[in-house]
Parts: structure tokens; C-alpha cells; sequence
């Protein structure tokens, strides 16, 4: 369960991730009758989980939060992967390309920075 309003989902095969405002993002498991199991939690230092994507293999989880910071995440661990900082607004949409080599992010500052290189 969370402690915040929930702000976005995205499923990747038999795998669904959540964002909150308790500054979480939730793995669970979807099996076949449609019942969820939390897998694994990742917490951000930002208090407040925007938007969420998958990579393309369902490798590398991206979150985008309201302190303007966007964390990678290994999908299988849970382990932080790579911080990246640039926004400076809150991120509201995170997006990989269709080969995962690069990440696309759009900010309330009015801008979408392209992160290409980030140890995909």
C-alpha cells in the first residue's frame, strides 16, 4: 500500500510499476487471474514520483520526480542505477526510444531533454 496519492502506472509483460507522492515506485506481479503481488520498492529522494516508464526489454525502470531529478532503476533488483539532474521543474513525462539508447523527458520548466549515453 502506498501513503500518497498514486500518479502513474505502466505494465511491462506480467509486471505493472506504480509512482507515488510518498516518493515510491512499486513492482508488482500480475498473474493470470489479475491479482498483484508487491515485487519490490524503490524510494527516491524526492518525496513525490511523477511519471514512470520501462525500457524497451523491461531492463531499466525511469522515474521522473518533482525535485526535477529522473532515476534509473534496475527492473530485476531494485537498484539505483543512474541519477540524472538537468530539469529545472518538476519532471512530468519520461520515454525510451524504441532501442532503448536513449531516454526522453519533458519538465515543467517548458523543456524535453534527450539523455542519450546513460549507461543503457
Amino acid at each position: 500500500m502506498y501513503k500518497g496519492q498514486v500518479r502513474g502506472g505502466v505494465g511491462e509483460g506480467s509486471i505493472l510499476v506504480s509512482g507515488s507522492r510518498d516518493g515510491t515506485a512499486k513492482l508488482w506481479g500480475v498473474d493470470a487471474g489479475g491479482e498483484c503481488t508487491l515485487l519490490r520498492s524503490m524510494r527516491d529522494n524526492s518525496g513525490d514520483v511523477l511519471c514512470v516508464a520501462f525500457s524497451p526489454d523491461g531492463g531499466v525502470l525511469a522515474t521522473g520526480s518533482r525535485d526535477g531529478s529522473i532515476y534509473l532503476w534496475d527492473a530485476a533488483t531494485g537498484g539505483l542505477l543512474e541519477l540524472l539532474t538537468g530539469h529545472e521543474g518538476e519532471v512530468l513525462s519520461v520515454a525510451f526510444s524504441a532501442d532503448g539508447g536513449c531516454l526522453a523527458s519533458g519538465s515543467g520548466d517548458r523543456t524535453v531533454k534527450i539523455w542519450r549515453g546513460i549507461g543503457l
